[in-house]
């Protein structure tokens, strides 16, 4: 096979070798990178060896050879912690005053034990409306039996307002081995005022590593978050938007909303009120879930639905580049523009008026309806009566 072996002496070969996709136009050949061409061999056997890859033996044989060992570099993988399930990927949901988690995970690829030292620096980069907790950043190395060590002693983290850096000078100094996974994770926590809307909040991750030919960089991953926000309308029967409903909000817990987002106390309860244009005030983003909607008073001159909770359910379908958005509500309420485009919708209350004498049936109650109406005729009956004995009197006369 010696004479089949040939020295790259001027680089050109090794140059070339980069473990992505090639020239089908070219053959024979050994693969190289698709933006650099293709490299004529001999057909045999070739072992090709550059450095910080480990060694390539390939059998050429007139057609074209696809080389390259993807283990060569590390694999990030970047995901957010869904509100919700629970479970880790691409997307996620959160509520106001609810924290977001994030990960990056990184697999160390078998190349690192051709380098003394082996560095690698981890990037994060997020929406302005997202704040990082710097004291949640940690860093632990997995080991594929399963074992796992914190590192984040020897790890170099440095943060400002939208971006995280964190390196490791040294991988091979530590109990790192190829195949292990470097694990990074913090927690963050979104603006209560800010509805992104099927934009969501985005984070974008990528790490640094040496290479043969200089420093290398992963492909970027990216993760989005989405969160909803909701209005009230109030109206008359008649559809006239109402000023001056107070609605307070509370959670399928029976915690109530809270003006920093949180769910809490009733005490620390927030309100929302309608303004001239019959809707309320800001309410603070909200996650899928269960929530019930409480009108607190009526507006002048009209009374309070026989029952004024509205429970609704806001549930949502979603990856890194769509959301749907579903509401659905019962009780006083209806469900109305429901925008997922803006992660938006409304909830629609009608109140009745009061009477100039007082309070009118609530609708489909007909107890106070009967009353009036046997008030009205008992009226009717005396007048009757007058005007009967007031002729009788004008006949005997």
């Amino acid at each position: 096979m010696s004479d089949r072996v040939a020295d790259d002496g001027d680089g050109s070969l090794a140059a070339l070798l980069a473990g992505c996709l090639a020239d089908e136009a070219a053959a024979p050949g050994v693969f190289v990178a698709a933006d650099r061409g293709t490299v004529a061999v001999e057909d045999g056997w070739w072992l090709l060896v550059a450095e910080g890859r480990r060694p390539l033996l390939a059998w050429v044989d007139g057609a074209l050879v696809e080389l390259g060992d993807k283990a060569d570099t590390p694999n990030l993988v970047k995901e957010v912690k869904d509100n919700v399930t629970g479970t880790w990927s691409d997307s996620g949901t959160y509520g106001s005053g609810q924290a977001l988690e994030y990960r990056l995970t990184v697999t160390l690829p078998l190349s690192m034990e051709s380098y003394d030292p082996y560095w690698i620096e981890l990037h994060d980069t997020w929406d302005a409306r997202l704040t990082l907790d710097e004291g949640s950043v940690c860093v632990a190395l997995v080991a594929q039996s399963g074992g796992e060590k914190d590192l984040t002693a020897v790890t170099r983290v440095s943060a400002d307002g939208t971006s995280l850096t964190a390196r490791i000078d040294d991988l091979r100094s530590t109990p790192a081995a190829p195949g292990d996974a470097l694990v990074l994770t913090y927690t963050m926590y979104p603006d209560a005022q800010s509805a992104p809307g099927s934009a969501g909040l985005v984070n974008e991750a990528w790490a640094n590593f040496p290479s043969w030919d200089g420093d290398g960089e992963t492909p970027h991953d990216r993760n989005r978050v989405y969160s909803f926000r909701a209005s009230v309308a109030k109206s008359s029967p008649g559809g006239a938007p109402l000023a001056g409903a107070v609605f307070a909000l509370r959670d399928a817990s029976g915690a109530w909303l809270a003006a920093d987002g949180t769910f809490g106390a009733e005490e620390d309860r927030a309100t929302f009120t309608t303004g001239e244009d019959g809707l309320t005030s800001s309410i603070a983003l909200l996650a899928p879930g269960s929530y019930v909607l409480v009108e607190l008073e009526a507006p002048d001159g009209y009374l309070l639905p026989e029952d004024p909770e509205a429970p609704f359910t806001i549930s949502a379908t979603h990856d890194f580049d769509h959301v749907d958005l579903k509401v659905e509500a019962s009780g006083a309420a209806e469900v109305r523009d429901v925008a997922a485009d803006g992660g938006s919708f409304t909830l629609s209350v009608v109140d009745e008026p009061k009477t100039p004498g007082g309070d009118t049936p609530r609708t489909g109650d007909w107890t106070g309806a009967c009353a009036v109406l046997v008030t009205l005729l008992g009226a009717g009956l005396v007048m009757v009566g007058l005007a009967t004995r007031r002729r009788n009197t004008d006949a005997l006369q």
